[in-house]
């Protein structure tokens, strides 16, 4: 649940920075990205790192369990 959040905020704020009409706001990549965007791209790695952990983890127990 937290890897999906993560991905999720930082699909909205990239979304909420490109419309922002401020342009005091710091650049990433000469200019393509502001800070914040940079931000959210680390921040939407971790949580899909995150979830792939996550499903990862969920499948190695259910083989662990017995079969009936």
């Amino acid at each position: 649940l937290t890897g999906l959040y993560l991905m999720l905020y930082a699909v909205g704020r990239s979304i909420v920075e490109e419309f922002r009409g401020d342009e005091i706001r710091g650049f990433v990549l000469d200019g393509q990205l502001s800070t914040s965007q940079a931000i959210s791209a680390f921040m939407f790695a971790v949580g899909l790192g995150l979830c792939v952990l996550s499903r990862a983890r969920a499948s190695q127990s259910a083989a662990r369990l017995p079969n009936p």
